[in-house]
């Protein structure tokens, strides 16, 4: 796997928060409470999943996916926000 993607596989989810929100974000139950989507974990740096929401609701420009380690203290490895139509 690609090095910034370390181990067999991480998890991957669709945020209600921005990137910026969720790194303000100290608690794991607070960081938690924000997925809305439980997308497939990557596995080669890699992920596919179907979301059976419409993608205008995802485009308000505050929700985000991010991938991170499957092991606490589950460190995000990549971010993006998705963006507002």
């Amino acid at each position: 796997p690609p090095s910034k993607f370390p181990g067999d596989s991480q998890n991957a989810h669709t945020h209600n928060v921005t990137c910026a929100e969720y790194a303000g974000m100290t608690g794991f139950n607070e960081r938690l409470a924000t997925i809305v989507d439980w997308l497939s974990n990557l596995a080669r740096g890699r992920s596919s999943t179907t979301v059976e929401q419409p993608l205008a609701e995802r485009t308000t420009g505050t929700f985000s996916i991010n991938v991170h380690e499957q092991a606490s203290p589950y460190t995000v490895v990549a971010c993006g926000d998705i963006p507002g139509r």
